[in-house]
């Protein structure tokens, strides 16, 4: 962590400013990498450990924050490695065209952009690669292990961790250019919650962006749910449609840019149906209309960048904060060593590659 992190830290449960106390710092580059952060107004401190602030979780989802937080763990670390790998082939090609959009839509800005990453998995492999593009970035999970496994990647390519409830952020009003947020607002029962945090942090024409998977609308919701088997970890996951992202991120954001992954017909099965595809969707006008279409009746990817609303009804949430239980942090357990020694190491050779 360094000092000018303290810039945009803001306390948890009322937003007043924090002041470091007892800090130990690195020797050589004045990072602090132990300490504690408190609020004289409210009394609440939140400790530094490993370089990372340790803020907490918001009263009223403690219960539900808490099987998250485990059954991510366990998720991650069950999950066949190829399955990891197909992800991130994915997601880092993605990943490298959304940030491409952005540069073309914040050009006019004459500093470095702050970039915010909520919910940034296990590897934060998305702030890694953001940071690689020159922007200036800050991690946040509600998984300390996922940040905790990670510490090597921040020598090369330096980027914030901060373990937090996306719900409750601890930054101030008005602090980050860009709010990236991938594949978490559908772990949400009330995503207004989230995005009216984002809103709130981003600066004014700041960029919105989410990617998330969508369900179609012919699919029943409740069925869908009884069938995953990441929701028998405890894991919690709440489908939503197309049009609903749409409508939630309208709620913040205008001038909003729609994108995703579109289902292509295979040349190997169909070569005469796959050269018809290609020739069609080159024109962008239907490219886009077939996205659409898939993305409402199929499902699928979906991507939205917006630019902040000037004036928005925000949602207030209940700021009241439990800290995040740092026991339960254990350096040496086998997923923190599986993510740090197998798993991190394979994803970001293929985000590198990107």
């Amino acid at each position: 962590m360094q000092n000018k992190l303290m810039e945009i830290l803001a306390c948890q449960r009322c937003l007043g400013v924090l002041e470091l106390k007892d800090a130990l710092f690195e020797t050589g580059n004045r990072e602090i990498i132990k300490g504690r952060l408190c609020c004289e107004r409210c009394g609440l401190d939140f400790i530094v450990e490993g370089g990372v602030p340790i803020f907490g979780i918001g009263a009223e989802n403690k219960a539900e924050r808490n099987s998250e937080m485990d059954g991510e763990i366990e998720w991650e670390f069950t999950t066949n490695i190829q399955g990891h790998i197909a992800w991130a082939k994915r997601s880092s090609l993605r990943g490298e065209a959304i940030i491409r959009k952005c540069k073309k839509r914040l050009k006019k800005i004459n500093r470095i952009p702050k970039v915010l990453d909520v919910g940034a998995g296990v590897g934060a492999l998305h702030s890694w690669q953001l940071s690689k593009h020159g922007f200036e970035v800050v991690a946040t999970e509600l998984c300390p292990e996922f940040l905790f496994s990670i510490d090597y990647l921040t020598e090369d390519m330096f980027f914030e961790r901060v373990v937090t409830d996306c719900t409750i952020l601890p930054f101030r009003d008005n602090s980050f250019d860009i709010v990236f947020c991938k594949e978490l607002i559908h772990h949400l029962e009330n995503p207004m919650k989230l995005l009216s945090e984002m809103w709130r942090v981003l600066r004014p024409n700041g960029l919105i962006v989410i990617r998330e998977p969508c369900i179609s609308i012919l699919r029943n919701k409740k069925e869908t749910l009884e069938k995953d088997s990441a929701a028998r970890m405890g894991i919690t996951h709440h489908y939503y449609t197309y049009t609903e992202y749409l409508n939630y991120i309208k709620e913040i954001a205008s001038n909003i840019e729609i994108d995703g992954e579109m289902i292509t017909i295979s040349s190997l099965n169909h070569p005469i149906l796959s050269r018809i595809q290609k020739h069609v969707i080159k024109y962008d006008n239907i490219k886009r209309l077939l996205l659409k279409i898939q993305l409402v009746f199929v499902g699928g990817s979906v991507e939205l960048i917006g630019v902040k609303r000037g004036v928005y009804a925000q949602e207030k949430n209940n700021r009241v904060v439990i800290p995040i239980d740092t026991q339960r942090l254990n350096l040496n357990a086998r997923q923190i060593k599986f993510y740090r020694g197998k798993l991190i190491p394979a994803l970001l050779e293929i985000f590198s590659e990107a």
